[in-house]
C-alpha cells in the first residue's frame, strides 16, 4: 500500500511534470544542462565514472575525458527531467514524439498469433517507446523491482 507521503510525492512530481511540459524545448534543454551540472557538482557517482572512463577509453587524453564527463552529466540532467516530464504525457504527445516503424507488420504477426518480441537497449528512451506501442496494442514489460524511494513511488503509479 502506498502511504500518504508517497501520494504527496507523486502529486509534486506530477505537478513538476506539467510545468516541464509547458516549457519551450530550448528552455527545457537549458534546465537539463543546469540540473546535470548540479548533479556533477554534488559528485553523483563521480568516483565510479572517473575510474570507468579511462578503462573504457584509455586512448583519450585528459581534456577529452573531462569533456565527456560534462556531456554525460548534461545528458543525465536532461534525462531526469524527461522522465519527470513524461509522467503527464498523453497519447497524442507520445505519438508526436515517437516514430514507430513496421507497426502494420507487427499487428499482422499478432493477428496471426505469431510471436513478436521488441527489445530496447538502455541507451534509448525505451519508456517512451513502450507508451507509443501501448497506444496501438497491449504491451507487457518486465522490469526489475525498485526498492524504496521516489523511484518506487513513480513506478507503482
Amino acid at each position: 500500500m502506498i502511504s500518504l507521503v508517497s501520494h504527496l510525492i507523486w502529486g509534486l512530481f506530477f505537478l513538476l511534470s506539467l510545468l516541464l511540459r509547458a516549457l519551450p524545448m530550448p528552455l527545457f534543454l537549458l534546465k537539463g544542462y543546469v540540473l546535470g551540472r548540479l548533479i556533477q557538482m554534488v559528485a553523483f557517482r563521480r568516483k565510479i565514472i572517473l575510474q570507468n572512463v579511462p578503462r573504457a577509453y584509455p586512448e583519450w587524453p585528459e581534456p577529452e575525458r573531462k569533456a565527456f564527463l560534462k556531456k554525460h552529466y548534461t545528458h543525465l540532467g536532461t534525462l531526469a527531467l524527461e522522465l519527470i516530464r513524461d509522467l503527464s504525457q498523453t497519447s497524442k504527445s507520445v505519438s508526436t514524439a515517437v516514430d514507430v516503424t513496421r507497426m502494420e507488420e507487427t499487428k499482422q504477426r499478432l493477428k496471426n498469433r505469431q510471436p513478436v518480441m521488441l527489445l530496447s537497449a538502455h541507451f534509448s528512451h525505451w519508456e517512451l517507446g513502450m507508451k507509443a506501442l501501448a497506444t496501438e496494442m497491449p504491451v507487457a514489460v518486465t522490469l526489475k523491482k525498485i526498492k524504496g524511494g521516489v523511484s518506487q513511488v513513480i513506478t507503482e503509479k
